[in-house]
């Protein structure tokens, strides 16, 4: 709530952190909203970008209500976390997992979606 317009510090920032990879080297901007949650390149056998989803909703899968979910773009491995103001808790990998993830998506009754860049759309449901 409120992020609307926020600076979230990219590219002078990665998480917490400054930028140091390729084309690294834009100053802190100062005044940027910092993220609850940041992980590490080497979590899940090799993660490279966060691909942000949705905090799941009544129309969404009931064990993942109330969460955040979001993937990686090289691990595909999807995980759902509890968001709060300042932090996040409960980070854990939902046992899903999608090939080169671009994107969620949230359709009129709430159900989630995650597209892969290979083409399919899936649609997370509880078993």
């Amino acid at each position: 709530v409120g992020a609307g317009g926020a600076n979230f510090g990219w590219d002078a920032l990665e998480g917490f952190h400054p930028y140091e990879e390729e084309n690294s080297g834009t100053p802190d901007p100062g005044g940027t909203t910092k993220p609850i949650m940041a992980y590490s390149h080497s979590r899940d056998g090799g993660s490279c970008s966060i691909i942000g989803g949705y905090v799941v909703g009544p129309g969404g899968p009931a064990s993942l209500r109330g969460r955040y979910i979001y993937t990686d773009y090289c691990s595909g491995i999807v995980r759902s976390l509890i968001p709060h103001l300042h932090h996040a808790s409960g980070d854990r990998k939902t046992g899903l997992s999608v090939s080169f993830p671009t994107s969620f998506g949230e359709d009129d009754f709430g159900r989630v979606y995650v597209a892969s860049q290979e083409g399919p759309v899936f649609r997370l449901v509880d078993r």
